[in-house]
């Protein structure tokens, strides 16, 4: 990560969820870190997609991170 960049995770792991994802990977300056969702499979899904290193269900524990 470097000093100006912006660390970017989502909420929820529905359909919404990767095209943010899409948005947001090629921006120059965003970092993409985690996922934070109820459904642990389909965070699973696109933490590998994005290569996301942190699947949550915690707000709490993903703010932490």
């Amino acid at each position: 990560m470097g000093i100006n960049n912006i660390r970017v995770a989502v909420v929820g792991a529905g359909p919404l969820a990767r095209e943010h994802l899409r948005a947001f990977k090629d921006v120059q300056g965003v970092e993409l870190v985690g996922i934070c969702s109820r459904t642990e499979s389909k965070a699973k899904v696109i933490a590998n997609e994005f290569d996301l290193p942190i699947i949550t269900s915690s707000l709490v524990e993903l703010n932490e991170k």
